[in-house]
């Protein structure tokens, strides 16, 4: 009886989610180009006016022969602008909470262990949180 529960929910939660994508797909278009979301200096060899691309500018296609290259650098700019903020939020929420666990072990030596580990796994989140803002540097140098 479980097995035949599990299937059935199985069933409803995959067609919850392929019906409303297979649905949303019909309407989508090939993009003609993009809406910066980050200020960035374009090399000069990328025929954009100016060698800036500031924000909300609209790349497309008549502006620039190489806007797919531009809206790549701008999608790599805000997804580790995302990632740095969720994964920074996280590492400041575990240190309170080792911090927390750290003041209330009252020396018990396991308790002040799970504290500390709390703290410096949180530092360790910090620093892959600080490599995520050199990945667009390292994208953008690559691509120009």
């Amino acid at each position: 009886m479980k097995k035949i529960i599990t299937f059935i929910l199985l069933g409803m939660f995959l067609s919850g989610i392929i019906l409303p994508v297979s649905v949303g797909a019909e309407e989508f278009q090939a993009m003609d180009g993009c809406t910066i979301w980050k200020d960035f200096n374009v090399p000069p060899a990328f025929d954009v006016a100016g060698d800036n691309v500031n924000e909300d500018d609209v790349i497309n296609a008549d502006q620039s022969d190489s806007w797919g290259i531009i809206c790549l650098v701008n999608t790599v700019y805000k997804v580790t602008d995302i990632i740095f903020f969720i994964i920074f939020s996280i590492s400041v929420v575990f240190i309170a909470i080792g911090a927390f666990f750290y003041l209330v072990s009252y020396g018990d030596p396991s308790r002040t262990e799970k504290g500390r580990n709390y703290i410096v796994y949180s530092m360790i989140g910090i620093v892959i949180a600080a490599f995520s803002r050199i990945i667009p540097a390292i994208v953008k140098y690559i691509v120009f």
